[in-house]
C-alpha cells in the first residue's frame, strides 16, 4: 500500500504482508523510518498542487515553451522552419512562373501560424492564375515571336489591374447578379500610378508616359512606354505594376495576425508590446513584397529587356523581400524582446 507522510508529502511503499527475504523487509523499513530529505522547494510545489495553485500540466508547458525558445535561440539551424527548406527551394526555382512566386511566402507563414496570410495568399494565386497564364504564356511567346520578326522584346508595360486577369472577371460574363457587384468595385480596380500618391511621383519625377500596343496572339493588349532615364522608366513602370486591391487584400489577410497578437494573455502593455510587434511585422512584409517585385520588373521593363526578363527579376525581387523580412523580423524580435 501507498502510505502518505503528513510532514514529508512524498508516497512510500509499506508491505501489506512480511516479506519472504528479510533483507528486503530491513529495506523497505529502513526507508520508512528514515525517509530521505527533499528540498524546501519541492515540498512547496506538491502542496500548491494539493491545493489547486498549481497546475502541474501548465507549468510542464511552460517550461517546455521556455526550452524550446532557448533552443532555437542558442541553435537556429534547428529551428522548425528549417523542415520547408525543401519546399522552399522548389518554389525558388519555380517563381519565375509568377503562381509559384505568389506562394512563396507561404511556408513561412505556416511557421508563423499566419493562417490568414497562407490562406489567402494560395487564394489570390489561385484568382489570378489566368493572368499569370498570359503573362507566362502569351505574352512570352508573343515575344519570342517578336524578337524573332526583328522586332525586339516587348517594351510596354501592360497595367497590372487586379480584377482584369482573375478568375472573376472571367465568370462575370455568366453571372449577371457578379457582373453587378464587379462593376462597384471596377472604379476601385486601379494601380498605384491612378492615385493621388502616383500622380505626386510622377510630378515629382517628372515621368512622362503614352499609351502604346502590341499584338498577343489573336489579342491586342494595351499598356505605357515611358521617357526619360532608366530610373524614371522603373518608377514608372513600377507604378502600374501595384494593384491597389492586391495590396488592400494583403493588409486584409493579415488582421487575424494582428488579432491574435493584440489577444495575447497579459496587461494592457504586453498586449500593446504585442500587437505593435506584429504591426512591425506584417509592414514590413507588405511593403518589402510590394516594392522589391514592382521594382525587379519594372526594372526589367524599363531597360528593354522584355517580358521574360521581367519575369525573371520579378523572381528576384520576391526572394529578395523574403529574405529581407526574415531579417527584419528577427531585429524586431530582438527589439521587442
Amino acid at each position: 500500500m501507498v502510505h502518505i507522510n503528513p510532514i514529508f508529502p512524498y508516497p512510500s511503499y509499506v508491505p501489506d504482508k512480511p516479506p519472504s527475504n528479510p533483507a528486503e523487509g530491513a529495506g523497505s523499513a529502513a526507508f520508512k523510518n528514515n525517509p530521505p530529505a527533499i528540498s524546501r522547494e519541492l515540498q512547496a510545489d506538491i502542496l500548491d498542487i494539493k491545493k489547486g495553485i498549481v497546475n502541474p500540466l501548465e507549468r510542464l508547458g511552460a517550461d517546455v515553451n521556455n526550452l524550446d525558445l532557448k533552443v532555437n535561440n542558442k541553435y537556429p539551424a534547428l529551428r522548425a522552419n528549417d523542415d520547408f527548406s525543401a519546399v522552399k527551394t522548389t518554389l525558388g526555382a519555380l517563381s519565375p512562373f509568377p503562381t509559384f512566386r505568389r506562394v512563396m511566402s507561404v511556408p513561412d507563414a505556416v511557421n508563423d501560424e499566419n493562417w490568414g496570410r497562407a490562406a489567402g495568399t494560395l487564394g489570390l494565386a489561385a484568382l489570378n492564375m489566368p493572368a499569370d497564364l498570359r503573362d507566362s504564356v502569351k505574352l512570352g511567346m508573343a515575344e519570342l515571336s517578336s524578337i524573332k520578326n526583328g522586332t525586339g522584346p516587348i517594351k510596354v508595360q501592360v497595367n497590372q489591374n487586379f480584377l482584369g486577369g482573375t478568375l472573376l472577371n472571367e465568370w462575370r460574363d455568366k453571372s449577371k447578379w457578379l457582373d453587378k457587384v464587379l462593376k462597384s468595385v471596377d472604379k476601385y480596380d486601379n494601380t498605384l500610378s491612378d492615385t493621388k500618391f502616383g500622380e505626386w511621383v510622377k510630378d515629382k519625377l517628372k515621368i512622362n508616359s503614352k499609351l502604346a500596343s502590341f499584338s498577343s496572339g489573336k489579342n491586342t493588349l494595351y499598356g505605357q512606354t515611358f521617357e526619360g532615364n532608366i530610373f524614371q522608366k522603373t518608377a514608372g513602370c513600377s507604378l502600374i505594376r501595384v494593384s491597389i486591391i492586391g495590396v488592400a487584400l494583403s493588409s486584409l489577410f493579415e488582421i487575424p495576425a494582428l488579432y491574435n497578437a493584440a489577444t495575447v494573455e497579459g496587461d494592457t502593455s504586453t498586449k500593446a508590446k504585442s500587437f505593435t510587434k506584429q504591426l512591425c511585422k506584417s509592414g514590413s512584409f507588405i511593403g518589402l513584397n510590394t516594392i522589391a517585385i514592382a521594382a525587379a520588373g519594372g526594372l526589367a521593363m524599363a531597360a528593354g529587356m522584355g517580358v521574360l526578363a521581367a519575369l525573371g527579376l520579378s523572381a528576384v525581387g520576391a526572394a529578395f523581400a523574403l529574405w529581407g523580412s526574415n531579417t527584419l523580423n528577427k531585429q524586431i524580435d530582438k527589439l521587442f524582446a
